[in-house]
């Protein structure tokens, strides 16, 4: 029997890059190195459901039914410490070797860690694992107020979790605006306004110069003096892929793993996906992290691909969804250009905008409007000139229709 493919990391890259080698014809043999107990799980809902009331069980992606009927190899509590590439095996804490033909780094990433004072108190509590959401969901149940460190998304779905349970929430942001990496400012603003409506505190501009607390927090204290008085701090200030081991096998790396835009490293025989990958790094200086769901399922899907000799296009349009009290956010693409066009839907109620780069569409993003949000992605890549543009903001305007009209002129 041949070596097959290695996958390092338990998530929902490693599955899903096993599973479309599979339906690609890949008959070989297949292993899974996960370094925890349980089979790979929605991590999504890490923020939402399994911060609310009563025991959620832990909502698994796969079966080892399913496992056994794909001849998947899924090995949980294996550690793999070292990727030994001359040899072509990955050593696991155990000290076994799993030799591979081909390897995928699927070792995601890490919450980063609050750098201050007092943040080694208890109460401070970071989201990553299962284990993490059931100690701050156990912790919640006697606290009244809770402290958000971070407004970006994992942030606002922690606070709009707590809200949603009676806590008093404060969320500290050291930027103007709330979710900035991920939305337009225009729709930043308005779920600033919605969530500061249904309750939630907002500190924006601010920074933490320390945790106070005798052995359990106390407070949070800012840089303009102010302390804010919690009974828990949750930390969503961003991650840090785990390369180590790809940096260790000399592997190119920084803030992640180099790859090209089909996955590869810069060894041919290895690739990477997921949040441990600098997706496309190797072709340009305009790679990336792409850090959600729906980017770690492509690109699992284009590895896939490649490893069985098949052509895919591995050119991102990363995309996201977020439910936060009432709101649902979704986006596509970069958030940051030249122009917005904002689309208003007349009720207060809901609001879109397609980004515009010189002329060109580079995102799209929507609040409570799926159906804009479905037509003005399908814009993303586009030449998109005024008088088009005028009609996109226009909210009389089908943009289902818009798009069919602006492609029959273009055939």
């Amino acid at each position: 029997m041949t070596a097959g493919i290695v996958i390092i990391g338990g998530g929902i890259a490693s599955l899903e890059c096993a599973r479309h080698l599979r339906r690609n014809g890949y008959a070989g043999r297949i292993t899974i190195l996960s370094a925890e107990a349980v089979l790979p799980y929605e991590r999504p809902v890490l923020s939402k459901a399994a911060l609310g009331n009563g025991k959620t069980q832990i909502p698994l992606l796969t079966s080892e039914d399913e496992l056994h009927a794909a001849d998947i190899r899924f090995c949980l509590q294996q550690r793999a410490e070292q990727i030994v590439r001359p040899e072509h095996y990955v050593l696991t804490a155990d000290g076994r070797r799993h030799y591979y033909n081909q390897l995928v780094i699927a070792t995601g990433a890490q919450p980063k860690r609050l750098v201050t004072a007092g943040s080694d108190l208890a109460g401070v509590f970071y989201l990553r694992e299962w284990s993490d959401a059931v100690a701050l969901r156990d912790a919640l149940i006697e606290a009244a107020s809770v402290v958000v460190i971070g407004g970006g998304l994992i942030g606002l779905e922690v606070a709009s979790a707590m809200l949603e349970h009676g806590k008093q929430v404060t969320v500290v942001e050291g930027t103007a605006f709330i979710m900035s990496r991920s939305l337009p400012s225009a729709l930043s603003l308005f779920a600033l306004n919605r969530l500061s409506t249904d309750g939630v505190d907002f500190a924006l501009g601010r920074t933490v110069c320390g945790i106070s607390g005798e052995g359990r927090v106390r407070g949070v204290v800012l840089d303009n003096g102010t302390e804010l008085l919690t009974d828990a701090v949750v930390c969503g200030i961003g991650a840090v892929p785990n390369d180590s081991l790809a940096f260790s096998a000399g592997l190119k790396t920084s803030d992640g793993v180099h790859t090209d835009r089909h996955g590869r490293t810069s060894d041919a025989n290895i690739f990477a996906i997921g949040d441990a990958a600098h997706w496309g790094a190797l072709d340009s200086p305009a790679g990336k992290r792409y850090e959600t769901y729906n980017d770690a399922i492509f690109q699992a899907h284009v590895v896939a691909a490649s490893i069985c000799d098949q052509v895919s296009d591995g050119s991102m349009l990363s995309t996201f969804w977020s439910d936060q009290h009432g709101l649902q956010i979704q986006g596509a693409g970069d958030a940051q250009g030249d122009t917005t066009v904002i689309r208003h839907a007349g009720n207060a109620q809901t609001i879109s905008a397609l980004v515009l780069k010189s002329g060109q569409a580079i995102g799209a993003f929507a609040i409570n409007a799926p159906a804009d949000f479905s037509a003005l992605k399908r814009f993303v890549g586009r030449r998109i000139q005024p008088a088009t543009a005028a009609l996109i903001a226009d909210p009389g305007i089908q943009l289902r229709l818009l798009l069919c009209e602006l492609e029959r002129v273009a055939a």
